[in-house]
């Protein structure tokens, strides 16, 4: 077996927070990725994840979160905090991996 995006593929932490946050995912080659990286882990991690994200529907977090302004602005801090890793994370990748590659789907990432 071979696998791909070792670390995006075992993490949890941005996933869970994606569900729970109720953070859409565009539609693009990179969210192809990662969604394949889903795969990877193992099952109770794919189903913890599936559950989060379908009680944060259930109970419509991001509405209930935009309630009332202090929520709001917690809300909005988290959702910094998400945007903060993924913008330090692509570089990193940017740069350690995707310049790195000569991969026809990678590269046009670049």
């Amino acid at each position: 077996m071979s696998f791909r995006g070792e670390s995006g593929a075992n993490d949890s932490i941005i996933p869970l927070l994606d569900n729970l946050l109720q953070i859409p995912m565009p539609q693009n080659p990179l969210t192809n990725i990662l969604k394949d990286f889903r795969s990877y882990r193992p099952k109770p991690h794919r189903e913890f994840l599936e559950f989060v994200r379908d009680r944060a529907e259930e109970v419509g977090v991001r509405e209930h979160c935009c309630k009332n302004a202090g929520t709001a602005v917690l809300y909005l801090r988290l959702l910094e905090h998400v945007r903060s890793f993924r913008w330090r994370h692509w570089l990193f990748a940017r740069e350690y991996i995707i310049r790195r590659t000569s991969h026809p789907t990678v590269s046009c990432l670049v």
